[in-house]
């Protein structure tokens, strides 16, 4: 099964760049097992405690008339007349316990999509002197899952107002596929797993870690560009113990003369 299309997923082309940085004990457990890790959404509620939830619009609609509904949520709701909004919205109760559950149960492994590298993300989310930037794309990020026992599905995250936005839920998948417009800094591609692999009791787990072929999946290492440029020498020497990957260091604070 490994990486598959999904229709609620827009899957950027290819050849897009993406980009993870971590620190370089995580680089390493990566690239000495093979495996990559699936944080569980529970798990990263204190970095965002709206993560895969509905937006506020969603606890509002069972105090909306339908005939104050505008064209556009009656299209995003796919709903042309009071009877089947009524029954809609007398079921939003359930459906929050089904969204309550599915951050149990619902695994992501995220990615910045960029040309280039971003100072930004190496300032929030790598050590700035011993991080480091993975480099990869769409392309290899998909067939380094190949072999994989499970179904996983690649998309772009869609940052919208939690305030004035309706998040559709009309797939279990859909609230892991929103975040709120003051994260779009991140420009966020996920590889999610929808509930864990057969037999594995997640209740007590922050994430699982999936094999991938580490090999196929990374195209270039950057050395954080506030690490002393020494370093890179020390992480390539490392780095071929594993991998025949290439290490860099990052140009990004280098001056032009």
């Amino acid at each position: 099964m490994a990486y598959t299309e999904h229709e609620e997923f827009i899957c950027p082309p290819d050849e897009t760049k993406i980009w993870r940085y971590l620190d370089f004990p995580k680089f390493i457990s990566m690239l000495s097992q093979s495996k990559l890790y699936f944080a569980k959404i529970k798990s990263i509620l204190s970095a965002d405690p709206l993560e895969g939830s509905p937006s506020r619009l969603f606890y509002e609609l069972p105090f909306v008339r339908f005939e104050d509904l505008t064209d556009e949520l009656k299209e995003t709701l796919d709903i042309k007349d009071a009877n089947r909004f009524y029954d809609f919205t007398s079921s939003l109760g359930i459906m929050n316990v089904g969204i309550e559950r599915d951050k149990e149960l619902t695994f992501v492994n995220c990615w910045h999509m960029n040309d280039g590298e971003s100072a930004a993300m190496w300032r929030l989310y790598a050590l700035e002197k011993q991080g480091l930037a993975v480099q990869s794309t769409i392309a290899r990020l998909k067939q380094s899952f190949k072999g994989y026992k499970d179904h996983i599905f690649v998309g772009k995250v869609k940052y919208v107002d939690f305030e004035t936005d309706f998040v559709p839920v009309r797939n279990a998948l859909i609230p892991f596929l929103h975040k709120r417009k003051s994260f779009d800094h991140e420009k966020e591609v996920r590889a999610v797993i929808w509930s864990a692999p057969a037999n594995e009791d997640v209740s007590n787990i922050s994430g699982i870690e999936v094999p991938a072929d580490i090999e196929t999946l990374i195209e270039k290492v950057y050395v954080s560009p506030y690490a002393p440029a020494w370093h890179t020498l020390v992480v390539k020497n490392i780095v071929e113990k594993f991998s025949a990957v290439d290490v860099v260091y990052s140009k990004l604070n280098t001056p032009y003369m």
